[in-house]
């Protein structure tokens, strides 16, 4: 027997850390905290996975630099980890825009903020860092704009204490959000997937369209949409459906790029299926103050009509292309359906517990349980540590990747709203409007769609729905 890569082992300080953002998350789901000690806490372990999961991968630097640069990064997160727990009384207990800003309070904001845009970057890319950016300089430099863009634009001291100091900024709704809901459900998301949940959707999916036309492409389909209701990811949802799905869509005559795009797309679609949205649902709810499983219900309906309209988009696809549907022996190579049909219990106690009016996060945790209870309903889906030690690497690092990109929008928040460029930039689409509602309405959708174009769904949303 080969030991274990340094990535898989349960001893690397990777899967360790992982251990200890899950404990943590749970602990004050059972025991709340103050939102100055939560918030920076989950923040930085975060920052932690984020640095050890995704290293500095550029060619241009050596490899000793790379990991010197990132040795520095994860120094420097612990350094404004234990300035937020070393100041949280006075943190707690001063007065916005009263009390003083000190010197120490700069260097931990700016160096947060540094950690931030690079988290940003290796997460999501150099798009959402170049709109952080325009929004930083926005808050220093805006008097340098005219008209009704023009502010008088914010001090050092300013900026830090409205960004990095109180709860609003980074420290605001994206981060309460990520702290109070979507830590849970990507919890409850991971652990299905390796208890045999993600498995069980790609083969009901191939048994239910896979002698259909285009048969594979459309399995490709209901298989993302499945997959989507318990991950709300549309990276993790084309990582545990694609490398199965993709090859199976080119196997029966699907060109290589278009099985990739019908999986894309698929996978994007997921952030719509209930009972587990995309992050945005969770912002959604978090900033219209109504509970999650409204925001849930209302997004059955537009996520039914998405894929109804891809699944004949894929069929007439495959009529014109010639695709062939499986024959009636590789859809009998498909492990059994019925043997495995109690794994469909954790979504069910999911859904029920949000029914029963229990808490998104209890829910996501009862459920999250219950994904190693349920598979030893029966001794064919008997699971070993190694699922869940499979889950407990899984979650926290797919939380990690959430948490830093919609903590750094917090930046966006801060500013459009301390500038007044928020009610500023309303009034003007009203303006031009000329007081239509409609109107409003449709520049405002052509607005998020051409942020859409460039940013991830968060970041997209949340910038429309400040302005």
């Amino acid at each position: 027997m080969t030991a274990a890569s340094p990535d898989k082992s349960v001893l690397s300080p990777k899967f360790l850390l992982g251990v200890g953002f899950v404990l943590f998350q749970v602990w004050i789901l059972l025991n709340p905290q103050q939102p100055l000690f939560e918030r920076p806490v989950h923040l930085v372990f975060a920052l932690l996975l984020l640095f050890l999961y995704q290293p500095l991968s550029s060619e241009s630097l050596s490899r000793p630099v790379r990991i010197a640069i990132d040795a520095a990064m994860i120094v420097a997160t612990l350094g404004v980890g234990a300035y937020y727990l070393l100041e949280f009384d006075r943190l707690t207990t001063r007065m916005e825009n009263v009390s003083p800003v000190f010197d120490l309070d700069i260097w931990a904001g700016v160096v947060l903020v540094a950690l931030l845009l690079e988290g940003a970057r290796r997460a999501v890319g150099w798009i959402l860092v170049g709109v952080l950016a325009v929004f930083i300089a926005y808050a220093f430099w805006g008097n340098l704009l005219p008209g009704w863009l023009s502010f008088r634009g914010f001090g050092l001291d300013a900026a830090i204490e409205i960004s990095t100091m109180t709860t609003a900024g980074v420290l605001g709704i994206t981060t309460s959000t990520s702290v109070s809901f979507i830590f849970y459900f990507i919890m409850f998301g991971a652990f299905y997937s390796a208890a045999g949940g993600g498995q069980l959707f790609i083969d009901l999916a191939v048994r239910v369209a896979g002698r259909a036309t285009g048969g594979t492409a459309k399995a490709a389909v209901i298989s993302s949409s499945l997959m989507g209701s318990i991950s709300g990811s549309a990276v993790a949802n084309v990582v545990s459906t694609g490398v199965l799905t993709i090859p199976l869509m080119k196997r029966t005559g699907v060109p290589s790029h278009r099985a990739a795009g019908i999986e894309a797309i698929a996978s994007t679609g997921g952030q719509l299926m209930p009972p587990i949205m995309g992050v945005a649902a969770f912002i959604m709810a978090e900033m219209l103050n109504v509970p999650y499983a409204r925001i849930a219900l209302a997004g059955l309906i537009p996520a039914v009509a998405f894929y109804l309209a891809l699944l004949l988009v894929v069929d007439l696809t495959a009529r014109r292309d010639g695709v062939r549907a499986m024959t009636a022996e590789e859809v009998a190579a498909v492990d059994p359906i019925l043997p495995r049909l109690h794994l469909l219990l954790p979504p069910l106690i999911l859904i029920g517990a949000l029914i029963s009016g229990y808490s998104a996060a209890y829910s996501a945790v009862i459920a999250s349980v219950s994904c190693f209870v349920v598979p030893f309903l029966r001794r064919n889906t008997w699971i070993g540590w190694s699922a869940l030690i499979d889950g407990l690497r899984e979650a926290p690092r797919q939380a990690a990747e959430v948490a830093v990109p919609i903590a750094s929008i917090g930046l966006v928040i801060a500013v459009a709203v301390q500038s007044n460029l928020a009610l500023k930039f309303a009034g003007s689409l009203v303006t031009l409007a000329e007081g239509s509602i409609f109107l409003s309405l449709a520049l405002a959708m052509v607005g998020c769609i051409i942020m859409g174009m460039g940013l991830p769904t968060v970041a997209a949303y949340i910038i429309g729905a400040v302005l």
